[in-house]
């Protein structure tokens, strides 16, 4: 990917925005070989793209003359180039124009904690401390997704402290997607010792963790709940 992505690119996509290139670079050249030029471009503009205010309160007027700001810009950009609603580059663009917006808003915990799961978002991988309170020692906790994902050992760095907030992930937030089967959905369990965590904020009212997904290789986790029937 380095024709696509140069080195200031490299700079605010991997190490600033913490995306995971080699997720980013396959999809872009699985989906849309013919537009790797302009996503060159396209990251190009966003290395020097910024927003007019700084340091702004979420919620304020600043706030929203930012996001309106940044919104126009990447649109007006995407317009430029011919980009056409409903194309599979456009859903690209508009993945990385949330992320790129949740990042210069919010910084790198707002971009993870609002990344989207119904279509293909760039993938974040955290691999640095965000604020840990009130943690000592190893604790249990737990993570609801598909058995796709244990299946497959590639486990996300995003879990809880409750295995009832793991259970609704699991079982009730997604019951809606066309795809979803209680079958094909369970609720994990291990343990980790609080250095390989990189954030908890005991006042986050679904008791996330992130951690250093790595870790929990040297102690695989188990199903600890799980629906044999549709």
């Amino acid at each position: 990917m380095n024709d696509v992505i140069s080195e200031k690119a490299e700079k605010l996509l991997r190490d600033e925005m913490c995306l995971c290139l080699e997720d980013l670079g396959n999809h872009l050249e699985s989906t849309v070989p013919s537009k790797l030029d302009f996503f060159r471009d396209f990251f190009e503009f966003l290395v020097e793209l910024n927003p007019p205010n700084t340091a702004v309160e979420l919620g304020s007027s600043e706030y929203f003359e930012n996001d309106e700001y940044l919104n126009t810009e990447i649109m007006q950009f995407s317009e430029r180039f011919g980009i056409a609603s409903g194309t599979d580059e456009y859903f690209i663009v508009d993945s990385l124009r949330h992320a790129f917006i949740s990042f210069k808003q919010g910084g790198l915990l707002s971009l993870y904690k609002h990344r989207e799961a119904e279509n293909w978002y760039p993938k974040v991988v955290i691999r640095q401390r965000l604020g840990v309170n009130d943690l000592k020692g190893e604790i249990e906790i737990y993570r609801g997704t598909s058995k796709y994902e244990y299946d497959s050992g590639i486990i996300s760095q995003s879990w809880t402290l409750k295995k009832e907030i793991a259970h609704d992930f699991a079982f009730k937030h997604y019951q809606n997607h066309g795809s979803y089967l209680n079958s094909e959905r369970v609720v994990l369990k291990t343990k980790i010792n609080v250095c390989h965590i990189y954030y908890y904020n005991e006042f986050d009212n679904e008791q996330e963790v992130i951690i250093d997904e790595r870790e929990i290789l040297v102690v695989p986790p188990t199903i600890t709940c799980q629906r044999l029937l549709n």
